[in-house]
């Protein structure tokens, strides 16, 4: 089975999953580099430490997004299961 049969068989919901559980990763993994990522933008565009928001701004930021990612996440979730559910009611 290629990838593209493969996909086109999944629902709305399972896709939605695939999908949000990827950014999901990637998100945790910036979450992580912030503090890195932050230091080298500063070094690169010569904006001096402690300047606005700074690093903990961005964390809030991605905490945020990271939020509303667990909420697509649980959404689809839901979805999946109500869909699922109606299919069994349909064949009994």
């Amino acid at each position: 089975m290629s990838v593209g049969t493969w996909w086109k068989s999944r629902s709305g919901a399972g896709k939605a999953i695939i999908v949000a559980s990827v950014l999901l990763v990637l998100q945790i993994a910036g979450l992580l580099a912030t503090q890195t990522i932050t230091l080298w933008a500063d070094a690169q565009f010569h904006i001096p430490r402690g300047e606005g928001w700074g690093t903990f701004g961005l964390v809030l930021w991605e905490f945020l997004f990271l939020a509303a990612n667990v909420l697509v996440i649980a959404t689809a979730l839901v979805w999946l299961a109500v869909h699922g559910m109606r299919g069994k009611r349909a064949t009994k």
